[in-house]
């Protein structure tokens, strides 16, 4: 119960957070970011409303509407048992081959 409470509290803290003016034009990238490294996205009614007329909403609609790939729930997974704190240590991120690395870390959509 306290977990679903808490759930709530992040809810309204990130709506509340995203229909900051200064931050309404950068909401559609911040969602698509999110998107990319967690499963789900709480958007409550407001921030839908600023979404709708943000240029990125087509595709917040379509990553929203359908099945994420396996290969990105895997990531997901995968991140969550490694943990930050593992993830960030080279000597351990260094045993894993490279495109194993890579993939954890989301090199693919770097652009260097």
């Amino acid at each position: 119960n306290n977990e679903k409470i808490h759930l709530q509290h992040l809810l309204t803290w990130f709506c509340d957070f995203m229909s900051l003016c200064c931050l309404v034009d950068l909401s559609g990238r911040v969602v698509l970011i999110l998107l990319d490294y967690v499963i789900c996205v709480p958007l409550c009614s407001r921030l839908i409303s600023i979404l709708e007329k943000q240029k990125e909403w087509a595709e917040i609609c379509t990553i929203l509407n359908n099945p994420r790939s396996l290969k990105h729930l895997c990531r997901l997974e995968i991140r969550k048992h490694m943990t930050i704190k593992r993830l960030c240590n080279t000597i351990i991120m260094d045993s894993f081959p490279p495109p194993i690395k890579n993939y954890l870390l989301y090199k693919e959509y770097d652009l260097t």
